[in-house]
């Protein structure tokens, strides 16, 4: 039985609740139909005969940067966007719409009386236990959307309460023990670590010449490029107390204690002038990615030409030319910024990431205008005035990479080979007691750090077999071993599992997987296309 639970207990709790999955697909339950109308113009995506509007998607986006930001700075479109969060955001939306439009199927609705109980319900929105009408308010127009807006989102929520409430019974005892027991065995292990990182190596000059022969795409030169741009720095952006002020209050929402209230201001302050600069900078770097679109840029010269990493920031004058083209409409000057150029390869310092990754893009494309894109504290957009291919390396240039590439290819193949051997007769492994998937503390292997016994645990207790190898740092070092027996929680560890808020986390859990099995059911009956 341990050995079959230790085989089969990714699919444990999850064979409970077939059954209860499957009250989904019948389809029993019917309150009535046409809660909502749908059919917006400027889709972004449909699902079934829902639309989702790109207003819908923009509001969703916002939403998820928020929640995103209140771990950190702020971050802008760019870098949102380079995180994935617009998918994030659309990806949401559309499992909502899967779930809408399965409940129509169904004939399910919810009522305003519903929407108006929620609201009235929620403790931020009531004064003395009442709710409070102006509390709501105030909240709509923090949140820039409309009432309708607001209570439509809630609506959705409403209706996959009630989605899941159809199929969903509280979790068992049964449940929660084999929940708990299936993901707190003890496997008593045996291991052995192997390195090859200091194994002596020799290769032949003739054995690197012929390795690089067939590998000779993998030594080429970066990418080059030559842009010019203009750089605002957030961290010596000017702005005043009132700014920061009329900051906090549209973005109050955002700076919240340990308990979820909303921080007073003085508290607040030291982050919201971070953020509040940061989004001066995303705006006013929009006014300059205008400039450099109309600016001429065939005289555009590099300063500090011995530095391929310095990067000039606009100046207080220049800012202030952005500010008023920003506040009063006015047009910026010819020549009154200075569009800087800078040299530099794709394995620069100067340059995060994320935006080498758009300038590849840009230089496959051949695109030219880099829209502002967060670069440390500054926001920096760019215009590309030359880029050059990659180019091979000829074999003196590429002869030490290779070599090093090759002797790291060897020492993989010797410790695969020893390691082989070594899983044949596991006599000379070590004893380290019953060990948890969580008990990588329990563990010292000199050579070995904490993250790489993590990993190693997570796969030795995701894998099928009972003795195998765990291959880390490029397949240079492997960890041996065998599992000599298995325990299950007793009845005492399990009680206090179960009190240390252990069904709480089942409930969660089935939860999630009855509304994941929901949206993956409404996917067969409703077509999903992304514009």
């Amino acid at each position: 039985m341990l050995d079959w639970m230790q085989r089969h207990k990714k699919y444990l709790v999850i064979t409970v609740w077939i059954s209860v999955i499957a009250l989904v697909a019948a389809g029993v339950v019917g309150w009535g139909a046409n809660a909502f109308s749908f059919g917006h113009p400027g889709s972004v995506a449909r699902v079934g005969d829902i639309y989702i509007s790109d207003e819908e998607y923009q509001n969703e986006y916002q939403n998820v940067m928020s929640t995103f930001s209140q771990h950190g700075n702020q971050i802008d479109d760019a870098e949102a966007k380079s995180l994935g969060l617009d998918k994030v955001a659309l990806d949401r939306l559309i499992s909502e719409a899967l779930i809408r439009s399965y409940a129509e199927k169904l004939g399910i609705k919810v009522t305003p009386e519903q929407i108006r109980g929620y609201l009235q319900n929620i403790p931020e929105f009531q004064t003395n236990g009442v709710f409070d009408p102006q509390k709501y308010k105030e909240y709509v127009a923090s949140t820039h959307r409309k009432p309708s807006d607001v209570e439509s989102q809630i609506a959705t929520e409403l209706l996959r309460q009630t989605m899941i409430s159809i199929s969903l019974f509280p979790a068992s005892s049964y449940e929660v023990d084999a929940f708990l027991s299936a993901f707190n065995i003890k496997d008593e292990l045996q291991l052995k670590y192997l390195d090859a990182s200091n194994i002596k190596v020799s290769v032949s000059e003739d054995e690197v010449k012929k390795y690089w022969e067939g590998h000779k795409n993998a030594y080429t030169t970066p990418i080059k490029y030559k842009v010019a741009y203009i750089n605002i720095n957030a961290d010596s952006l000017p702005i005043t107390d009132a700014e920061i002020q009329k900051f906090y209050e549209e973005n109050k929402f955002k700076y919240l204690d340990s308990n979820g209230e909303v921080l007073p201001y003085d508290e607040a302050k030291d982050k919201v002038i971070l953020d509040a600069k940061k989004q001066l900078a995303s705006n006013l770097a929009k006014f300059a990615e205008v400039y450099l679109k109309t600016a001429d840029l065939s005289k555009t010269k590099e300063e500090n030409q011995n530095d391929m990493n310095s990067i000039i920031d606009a100046s207080s004058s220049e800012i202030k030319a952005l500010k008023d083209a920003r506040d009063n409409g006015v047009d910026i000057a010819k020549g009154s910024i200075k569009v800087h150029a800078l040299s530099f390869d794709e394995n620069t310092k100067a340059l995060v990431p994320a935006i080498i990754t758009e300038l590849d893009k840009m230089h496959t494309t051949k695109a030219k205008l880099l829209e502002p894109h967060v670069n440390n504290n500054s926001y920096i957009t760019m215009s590309i005035l030359d880029s050059k291919d990659k180019e091979p390396l000829s074999f003196e240039l590429a002869k030490d990479a290779a070599k090093k590439d090759l002797i790291v290819k060897k020492r993989a193949s010797y410790i695969k080979d020893v390691a082989n051997k070594e899983l044949k007769d596991t006599s000379g492994l070590i004893d380290f007691g019953l060990v948890s998937a969580a008990d990588a503390g329990k563990i010292n292997i000199n050579g070995l750090s904490k993250d790489d016994i993590n990993v190693a645990l997570r796969n030795i207790f995701q894998s099928y077999n009972k003795k195998g190898i765990v291959w880390l740092a490029n397949n240079t070092k492997a960890l041996i071993y065998n599992i000599k027996s298995q325990q299950l929680p007793s009845y005492s560890e399990l009680m206090h599992l179960v009190n240390s808020n252990g069904s709480e986390q089942v409930q969660q859990l089935k939860t999630s997987m009855i509304l994941d099995s929901l949206i993956r059911y409404a996917e067969l009956h409703s077509k999903v296309t992304r514009y």
